[in-house]
Parts: C-alpha cells; structure tokens; sequence
C-alpha cells in the first residue's frame, strides 16, 4: 500500500480547518477492485472509508 506524501497531509489539515471539517486522526487505504482496460493493475487505491478530512462548509 503507498505511504502518505506528509506535505500533502499538512495540506489537507489545513484545508479542513479553514473549511471547518471534521480531521481523522486514522487514515487508511483500501483497494476497490476492476476490471478496465485502461487499469492494467485491476484495482483503484482509494480512502473512502477513512479520509483525511470529512465534511466542512465553505
């Protein structure tokens, strides 16, 4: 599984306090399996489960 770039994760808790949202102090990846011929892996990386940042307002 990759390894969360820690600039970007400053990035988006800055991002989520600006816009009030709701920061997880847990982060996880998870892998959604397809099949596309543009997908040569067969699966997508994707926290939608576990996001960084949920939620806010502008």
């Amino acid at each position: 599984m990759p390894v969360v770039n820690e600039a970007v994760y400053a990035k988006a808790i800055r991002f989520g306090l600006g816009v009030s949202a709701d920061i997880s102090r847990v982060s996880a990846f998870d892998r959604k399996n397809y099949f596309y011929p543009d997908l040569p892996k067969g699966y997508q990386i994707t926290q939608m489960d576990l996001p960084i940042v949920s939620g806010g307002h502008i």
